[in-house]
């Protein structure tokens, strides 16, 4: 009679396995046009027993993808955030210092003009008002520009600073499920 059961335990331990594999193949059918899906394998294993029953059980699922793809598109996603967060900065500063008045390029220019009518009648007391004026425009655009630039940086800096706590929130997270993974496994 235990020979009896030990044949119907090997049956059903092959019937398992191949229910496993089924399973996967199913898996990778129903997925192959779901982005970011790799097809996964399962490797069946032999059982040692004694002299003539052993048996077959399926292994762990396992991913198969090519690794050097895999790393690729890591890199290039984490190269087109790095150039889209860039792209938002310069966006940002762009708009500050283009909102920010007058070109320093255009008050340069009136200097400049200011300066040569000032060359012209050096004793006119309205050309070196107006070329004092206009030296001071600079100066005041300039400073503007300075503080949207420094505002700009400390919202970046503010940013970045949020962007790392939830980055730090997450890894946490992260490894908590591991953790309760492992133990689960255990």
């Amino acid at each position: 009679m235990s020979d009896l059961l030990s044949l119907l335990s090997l049956g059903s331990n092959a019937i398992q396995a191949q229910n496993s594999g089924l399973a996967i193949a199913t898996n990778n059918g129903a997925n192959v046009n779901t982005r970011g899906y790799s097809r996964q394998r399962v490797d069946l294993n032999a059982l040692m027993g004694a002299p003539l029953v052993g048996g077959v059980v399926a292994g762990s699922p396992e991913r198969l993808q090519d690794n050097l793809l895999a790393g690729r598109l890591r890199t290039a996603g984490g190269s087109l955030s790095m150039s889209t967060a860039f792209h938002e900065a310069v966006l940002d500063i762009e708009t500050r210092v283009a909102s920010a008045g007058p070109t320093v390029h255009e008050q340069l220019g009136e200097l400049a003009s200011r300066f040569t009518e000032l060359t012209a009648t050096p004793t006119d007391p309205f050309s070196r008002e107006s070329t004092l004026l206009s030296a001071r425009g600079l100066t005041q655009g300039i400073r503007r520009r300075a503080a949207e630039l420094n505002a700009a940086q400390e919202e970046a800096n503010a940013r970045i600073r949020a962007r790392a706590e939830q980055i730090s929130e997450l890894a946490a997270r992260l490894g908590e499920t591991n953790l309760a993974i492992q133990r689960s496994g255990d």
